[in-house]
């Protein structure tokens, strides 16, 4: 008999920089709090070993991330994440990003040597990848591409120079964590390399200034990871019909 959701849980570490709100959403998504889970405040603050404000804000961040709903008695209850949700919000990543891009090559902020490093990286792992039999040093090749891919669109972001937008972009991604984007195209050498491919093409836009070039591959790069995405979730979920 498996023990209830909220035990499985552990004490959040300040020192490794998550947060309450990034640990339950790290659990709702691994599948830790499935969908129905009632999380109250007084509950979760007992878990993690903190008092019932972080708590409070996390519940309100997770709500608008589109994860829990908030209901009376100071708790949530966890959302089922669908298809369409996941969808929906590789479009709207794609046109936030895309404008990044063009705010990042108005400010002439000098990022190539990052972007570079970070397409390096991609490539690297890729080459691995194909050479390499399944599920050989994943965790090592798992770990490069998500911190290289990770690099590669933090820098974008922090060239555009918005706090606004960095956050519209962090709510929006709440629904994917970058395992389950290593999930997506992690086990075929293509989407991987075409990764690598687009980032390595977005990076010459971005050299030459070409703000409406640069705009339209940031755009093709998510959808094209969007669609890789849904293709795995098809593959993987075990989605529930509406009652």
């Amino acid at each position: 008999m498996r023990s209830p959701p909220l035990t499985r849980l552990r004490p959040v570490d300040a020192s490794s920089g998550v947060d309450v709100a990034d640990a339950l959403r790290y659990a709702i998504l691994d599948g830790t709090l499935p969908p129905g889970t009632r999380l109250r405040q007084s509950q979760v603050a007992e878990v993690f070993g903190t008092s019932r404000t972080p708590v409070r804000e996390a519940l309100h961040k997770l709500n608008a991330w589109g994860l829990v709903d908030l209901v009376v008695n100071h708790a949530a209850v966890v959302r089922r994440v669908r298809r369409e949700h996941y969808a929906g919000a590789f479009v709207v990543w794609a046109e936030l990003e895309a404008l990044a891009v063009e705010l990042a090559i108005e400010n002439s902020m000098d990022i190539r040597e990052a972007l570079w490093a970070a397409v390096a990286e991609e490539r690297g792992v890729a080459d691995m990848v194909t050479s390499l039999r399944s599920g050989s040093h994943e965790t090592e090749l798992r770990q490069r591409w998500i911190e290289a891919h990770a690099a590669y669109h933090d820098a974008v972001l922090r060239a555009a120079g918005s706090a606004r937008l960095q956050e519209a972009v962090e709510a929006t991604t709440a629904l994917m964590t970058r395992q389950s984007l290593w999930d997506a195209v992690g086990d075929r050498p293509y989407p991987l390399g075409a990764t690598a491919s687009q980032h390595a093409q977005l990076a010459r836009l971005i050299e030459s200034r070409d703000k409406a070039g640069a705009s339209e591959c940031m755009r093709s790069q998510i959808l094209g990871l969007g669609e890789a995405f849904l293709i795995w979730w098809d593959r993987t979920s075990s989605e529930e019909p509406d009652s």
